[in-house]
């Protein structure tokens, strides 16, 4: 079992993995502004660490890979797009995947990229605009089951998609409909490879930018 996090110490991130009864392992090489982390065994056996960090204005997410001996250099997964967070690695069994939050024109997208045992392909859209904080999951077939909440009807509302092993996508459902504040999905697969949705939800106009003397 392993574990990954970020954790904070003389006003600056560091990212830090260990494998259950060991030392933890310092990931990052310096210490920077670190937004979340993530942890995936690839089909070969090897841990992927991802994380988002700022260069400047820049938000990109990177990662390392541990081989079972070291860690690999930094990669930088995503170029442009910022800023990309709310990132999750995924194993499929076949490959792994990663979903993300990217941003055009500044607007929110989801993002799908597919690790191909050498390098990330190129960041796909797969949905939008409005995508925060997704989620995902595979089933027994190799396809990715991905959640998100977002705003896109005037209130926070959960979605779902279903990204085929081969890539194509099927329609974009919309799980919620209501006036109230449901968001932050969570996303698991069952045996019979049906997707279950949690979210959090609230009442009418939860989380808007309003104050007590609007009517």
């Amino acid at each position: 079992v392993w574990f990954a996090w970020q954790a904070y110490r003389d006003r600056a991130d560091q990212v830090y993995a260990a494998v259950r009864g060991a030392a933890p392992q310092l990931v990052t090489e310096k210490k920077g502004d670190i937004f979340r982390t993530s942890l995936a065994e690839d089909a070969a056996g090897h841990i992927h660490v991802a994380w988002s960090q700022r260069d400047g204005e820049e938000w990109d997410l990177w990662e390392r890979i541990y081989d079972g001996g070291r860690w690999s250099s930094p990669l930088r997964i995503s170029s442009g797009h910022s800023p990309n967070i709310f990132h999750k690695l995924v194993n499929t069994g076949a490959t792994l995947k990663l979903v993300w939050v990217a941003h055009d024109d500044g607007q929110s997208y989801l993002y799908t990229a597919s690790w191909d045992g050498g390098k990330w392909s190129p960041g796909q859209r797969a949905g939008g605009p409005s995508v925060w904080s997704p989620d995902a999951a595979p089933d027994s077939q190799g396809n990715l089951m991905v959640a998100w909440d977002s705003y896109q009807k005037g209130n926070y509302d959960i979605f779902f998609r279903k990204i085929h092993a081969d890539g194509a996508l099927d329609p974009v459902e919309q799980v919620t409909t209501s006036p109230k504040f449901q968001a932050h999905a969570s996303i698991a697969v069952d045996k019979l490879d049906r997707a279950w949705l949690a979210w959090d939800e609230s009442g009418v106009n939860w989380g808007k930018d309003w104050t007590h003397t609007d009517p």
